[in-house]
């Protein structure tokens, strides 16, 4: 009997780690079924916190994280666009900006909206760069006196590894059809020629973020514009005594403001218009908080990632961005940005 009892403890022990490897693999198995059959699946798509938006007079939506993709929020923009009773929108901002085109297509939809109705912006903690792009389309401009913003610049940075690779005993090869093709590359340094052609884009980028800024706000000064869209950040206190903000306070200041303009005595109503989730990056939020995610499903999420692409906000080199300076630092990349 008692020679059985080591091997009965060692298959209990098996049976209990085979359990737990099972349970594990299903709620994996789980989150993948839930998520892989439909990952762009949205909840909660412009429902209120508040008034609902059809019995509402103002709706505030959110611009927040890095700008990567402007389709779904320009896709919500032009739905509030559509609510006849909406007499005005806010645009809360926080952002540090992100890529070149996201940030265009928003600056082009607040724009188009702002000849219908005022389109006001309150500035958060930090509205920098592409997401001072975004801002500078609204009819006003409001922000904290702590607030962070401007960074109206350009930069490209690229990595030299030819020394790492001779020191690694590596010899990368590349072939090429176009003078042009492997800019850029790590294997090499850059030569004159192609930091001309760099350059040269780099001032072409600038040049459009500045035209767009003045276009946006004509009150602006052209020498405020020249001499303070060098790249540098300000507060919003500085922005405000600048010209490139209108209003220091934050949203309930803005809010107030608007109340104002659209002469309305009473209760204003407002609507929160709930910024798109998917059920996965809600699932992660969720479990992230209880400490129910594991590392299995952490492999799972992190393989889902790149199938969601609100969830990837990996800085991919070649890409335009317009990010403050150090966001893309250590990046290694070949990627465009503001600064």
């Amino acid at each position: 009997m008692k020679s059985k009892q080591p091997v009965m403890w060692m298959l209990l022990g098996f049976g209990a780690l085979l359990a737990a490897f099972l349970y594990s693999t299903s709620r994996s198995l789980e989150v993948m079924s839930s998520f892989v059959g439909s990952p762009l699946s949205l909840t909660n798509d412009l429902d209120a916190d508040d008034s609902p938006l059809d019995e509402a007079d103002v709706a505030v939506l959110a611009l927040e994280g890095e700008i990567m993709n402007g389709d779904a929020w320009v896709k919500r923009l032009k739905a509030l666009g559509k609510y006849e009773n909406l007499k005005a929108i806010v645009i809360r901002i926080n952002s540090p900006g992100g890529s070149v085109a996201p940030s265009q297509e928003m600056y082009n939809a607040v724009m188009q909206l702002r000849e219908k109705i005022p389109v006001y912006c309150s500035m958060g903690d930090l509205a920098a760069s592409g997401g001072y792009y975004v801002a500078s389309a609204c009819t006003r401009i409001f922000a904290n006196p702590g607030t962070l913003t401007g960074s109206i610049g350009v930069i490209m940075s690229f990595m030299n590894l030819k020394g790492l690779y001779a020191w690694a005993k590596l010899e990368p090869t590349t072939l090429k059809a176009g003078k042009f093709k492997d800019l850029g590359s790590a294997e090499r340094a850059m030569n004159p020629e192609e930091r001309d052609l760099m350059e040269r884009m780099l001032t072409a980028v600038h040049v459009q973020f500045k035209d767009a800024i003045a276009k946006g706000r004509p009150s602006l000064s052209k020498e405020t514009l020249e001499t303070y869209g060098d790249g540098r950040i300000f507060t919003g206190e500085e922005a405000k005594a600048l010209g490139f903000v209108d209003e220091l306070g934050g949203l309930s200041e803005t809010l107030d403001a608007l109340q104002t303009v659209l002469l309305i005595t009473g209760e204003m109503r407002v609507a929160y218009a709930d910024e798109k989730k998917t059920r996965l990056s809600a699932w992660l939020e969720e479990s992230t908080s209880l400490g129910g995610v594991n590392a299995l499903e952490k492999a799972a999420l992190q393989k889902l990632s790149t199938w969601v692409p609100e969830m990837n906000s990996e800085i991919r080199p070649g890409q335009p961005y317009l990010l403050p300076y150090h966001w893309f630092q250590g990046t290694g990349g070949g990627a465009l940005k503001s600064r």
